[in-house]
């Protein structure tokens, strides 16, 4: 016999199983392998939190991309009209039937014995629950991976399944299936030991601190602005090097510059490496700016429907992640099996597209790195296919995607280097030299 406090919640557990068995369902994918480089621990801890998104079909798309070219085109009369949160969600806003579907699929979870969290947008549904709450939800088993890394992740094996009426009004569901897809690690290391030939006729290899950008592209004095910027991180990638940023404005002989907003799931037990770069530059470049740091646990579409649905985001964001968009369906998913999951690349790249244009349209601007792979990107970095894999989301029309340049005939003449500049032997800051695109057989990125 149960305890009498049991009772009520196991009979809603009961007969909320009861009801998802007696409905058509759809399974949206059947996962089989586990991905390379991801090793399954076990069956995850029923108390575990997980965090998904339901991506809910939306409306007039047609309209919103002219609204997007218009505001964003100096030529025409609604050149930065920009449009509120409210005003964009209320035009591509899912459909109330749909939302009602999706909402009612997911009603029991907010239950006070189930400590589920549903937030619903105009066109989405934000759900955090516990590990055993989503196994009733898609009639599947959740288990924990750990990357070679060592960043775990809870995702599914074997099946998982919602309603066929839910699977009718979305378009995809983001945190149950997919895996990350990591950010290279590798780090370039400058070739040819006698250094490369400069105006002068020496031979130092250049390197480029922050000096070296303010120089060449003019950037004017330091000055305080209400400009806000920040770079968005996925994946877990939750933290930057807090002591790495002292030290390098320190090395750099420039003010010390703060973080003001952080956004997302932030751990700094674990600072990243990339991330850190990216915070060091963005913030010694843009002086004085208001400074954010952006993270998302998962990939591009969740990073961008948070973004877009936060009531306060910076001016400026910068992303120097990406990945095949032929392949944007889920790391460890080849295409084939991508189609059984209930979306494919296409899909993917479409709906975070549109997120970019709501994002745009809102007035902020995305500035994406082209990648260091060169054309066929990470995933065919040999380039052995006989076809080009362009790097989502550099590959967006809808923001500034930006390549590396490097320095022939470089100048060393700043007129005060920074400490860091002579303290490698060979090398030396930059001041400038002729810019050209980058090869990979030499060194001085800008």
């Amino acid at each position: 016999m149960f305890p009498r406090s049991l009772r009520a919640p196991l009979t809603f557990i009961l007969v909320a199983a009861a009801c998802a068995g007696a409905v058509e369902r759809k399974v949206l994918y059947d996962r089989k392998v586990v991905p390379n480089t991801w090793n399954v621990v076990g069956r995850a801890s029923p108390h575990q939190r997980l965090h998904f998104v339901v991506a809910v079909k939306q409306q007039n798309l047609q309209t919103l991309t002219e609204k997007f070219w218009e505001v964003s085109n100096p030529k025409s009369n609604n050149w930065q009209n920009f449009m509120s949160r409210d005003e964009i969600g209320r035009l591509v806003g899912s459909k109330a039937k749909d939302l009602k579907t999706v909402t009612a699929w997911l009603q029991w979870l907010t239950a006070s014995a189930r400590k589920g969290v549903v937030k619903v947008s105009a066109d989405a549904v934000e759900v955090r629950c516990s590990v055993a709450d989503a196994e009733l939800l898609f009639e599947s088993q959740m288990f924990t991976y750990v990357h070679d890394n060592g960043h775990s992740v809870v995702r599914t094996m074997g099946p998982h399944s919602v309603p066929a009426a839910v699977a009718a009004v979305i378009d995809f569901v983001e945190g149950i299936a997919d895996f990350p897809m990591h950010r290279s690690s590798v780090h370039k290391v400058p070739r040819g030991a006698d250094g490369i030939p400069t105006a002068k006729g020496s031979t130092k290899l250049p390197l480029v601190a922050p000096q070296t950008l303010l120089k060449m592209y003019k950037v004017p004095a330091a000055q305080l602005s209400k400009v806000s910027e920040g770079p968005a991180e996925f994946q877990d990638d939750t933290s930057y090097n807090k002591e790495d940023l002292k030290t390098f404005f320190k090395q750099t002989d420039l003010p010390d510059e703060q973080v003001s907003d952080i956004v997302g799931p932030y751990n700094g037990e674990m600072p990243d490496t990339e991330a850190t770069l990216d915070v060091q530059y963005i913030t010694s470049v843009g002086q004085k700016q208001v400074n954010w740091y952006w993270t998302a646990d998962n990939w591009m579409y969740q990073w961008s429907h948070n973004f877009f649905n936060a009531e306060s985001v910076p001016d400026e964001v910068s992303i120097s992640w990406g990945w095949a968009e032929d392949q944007q369906c889920s790391s460890g998913i080849s295409q084939s099996e991508c189609q059984t999951l209930g979306i494919d690349s296409q899909k993917y790249v479409a709906r975070v597209n549109t997120e970019f244009q709501k994002i745009g349209l809102r007035g902020v601007s995305l500035f994406v790195a082209s990648g260091d792979s060169g054309a066929n990107g990470r995933s065919d970095s040999t380039c052995t296919d006989k076809k080009l894999h362009s790097s989502f989301p550099g590959s967006s029309p809808y923001v500034t995607t930006v390549g590396a340049t490097m320095l022939e005939n470089p100048q060393f003449d700043l007129p005060s280097p920074p400490p860091a500049c002579s303290s490698m032997v060979g090398y030396a800051c930059a001041s400038g030299g002729r810019e050209v695109a980058v090869s990979s057989q030499k060194a001085g990125f800008t």
